[in-house]
C-alpha cells in the first residue's frame, strides 16, 4: 500500500500542478483600459480692472470691467462652495430681472451660483458678438474669476445659457471660451450674420433649441436674424467637429419652447468639463426631454 502511495505522489510531481496564467504574457497588452483623466479647464484670468461685484450676499451690483461700469445679478444659496456656475444671458429689449422671473433662476440658484449680467445700453444687439473681446468677453472672464475665487464655484462646472440675443452670445462663448465651459443651453441662437463658426477649443456638449420657420427677428417680412437656420448651421458645424448635440425644434416661433426651464436644469446640472455627456454615452436618453427634441443623425 505504501508503494502505491509513493507511485501516485511521483506521478503528481511529473504532471505538475496547474498554475495561474501570466497576467501580462510577453507580447500581449493588459486588456484593462487606463482611466481617462479629464483635462482641466482654462485657468482664471486676471481681472480687467481689478474689481469684482459685491458678492457678500445675493443681489444686483455694479462694478468696473474693461473700463466700463457693468451691472450683474448673482444668485446663490447660503453655502455656495463647490456648486456649479450658470451664466444666463438675457434677450434683446428684456432686462435681466424679467428673465430671472420667467426662467425661475432663483429656483435654479438653490443648487447653483447663477450669474445674470446686464448688457450695455449702447449695444443695439445686447451682446457684442461681432467684437466680443472688447467688452462682453472680458465681462464673462471677470465674472468667472470672481465667482470662483470669492464664492468657491466649481471651475469644472461652468455653463452658459440664454435666449435670442443671449443665445447668440452663448454661441460666441462656446466658440471663443470653449476651454472654460462644461456645456451650453442655447434657445434661438446659433451662428447668425456676422458670427462665423469657430471650432471650440475643447469637447463641448450642446443643447440647441429653435422655433421652426417662424423663429426670426424682428419679423417674417424683414428677417434680419433667422434663428432656425442659424441653429441648424451651428449644430451641423459642431457635429462635424465631433461635438455631441441635442436639438429641440418646437415650431412655436421666436419664443422659449414648452418645458425649456426644466430641460435647462436637467441638461446643465448633468455636465462637467471634458466629461462625455451622459446623453452621448447612453446613460440618459433624449426621450426624457420634450417630444420635439432629438439627437441629430440618431432620432
Amino acid at each position: 500500500m505504501r508503494s502505491v502511495s509513493l507511485l501516485f505522489a511521483s506521478l503528481l510531481l511529473l504532471v505538475g500542478c496547474p498554475t495561474a496564467p501570466d497576467p501580462d504574457p510577453e507580447g500581449e497588452e493588459d486588456p484593462t483600459p487606463e482611466e481617462v483623466v479629464p483635462d482641466p479647464p482654462a485657468g482664471l484670468t486676471e481681472l480687467s480692472d481689478g474689481e469684482c461685484p459685491d458678492l457678500s450676499e445675493p443681489g444686483t451690483s455694479t462694478f468696473s470691467s474693461a473700463g466700463l461700469q457693468r451691472e450683474v445679478t448673482v444668485l446663490f444659496p447660503d453655502e455656495p462652495e463647490g456648486l456649479p456656475v450658470v451664466f444666463f444671458w438675457h434677450a434683446l429689449g428684456t432686462p435681466a430681472a424679467q428673465w430671472i422671473g420667467w426662467m425661475d433662476l432663483n429656483g435654479l440658484a438653490e443648487d447653483a451660483i447663477v450669474v445674470v449680467p446686464s448688457s450695455r445700453d449702447s449695444e443695439p444687439f445686447e451682446w457684442d458678438w461681432v467684437d466680443g473681446e472688447s467688452a462682453d468677453g472680458p465681462l464673462y472672464d471677470d465674472l468667472r474669476t470672481c465667482v470662483i475665487d470669492e464664492l468657491g464655484g466649481d471651475i469644472d462646472r461652468v455653463m452658459a445659457a440664454g435666449f435670442s440675443a443671449g443665445a447668440v452670445w452663448t454661441t460666441w462663448l462656446a466658440m471663443h471660451r470653449g476651454d472654460t465651459l462644461a456645456t451650453i443651453f442655447a434657445m434661438s441662437g446659433g451662428t447668425v450674420v456676422n458670427l462665423p463658426y469657430v471650432t471650440p477649443a475643447q469637447d463641448l456638449p450642446a443643447f440647441l433649441m429653435s422655433g421652426g420657420e417662424t423663429d426670426v427677428w424682428p419679423n417674417q417680412q424683414f428677417p434680419v436674424a433667422d434663428f432656425e437656420t442659424a441653429t441648424q448651421e451651428f449644430s451641423e458645424s459642431l457635429i462635424a467637429d465631433g461635438h455631441f448635440v441635442v436639438q429641440c425644434r418646437h415650431d412655436g416661433g421666436h419664443t422659449t419652447g414648452p418645458g425649456s426651464r426644466d430641460m435647462m436644469e436637467d441638461w446643465l446640472f448633468a455636465h462637467a468639463y471634458d466629461i462625455p455627456s451622459p446623453w452621448a454615452t447612453g446613460e440618459e436618453s433624449a426621450d426624457d426631454f420634450e417630444d420635439y427634441c432629438f439627437v441629430p443623425g440618431v432620432d
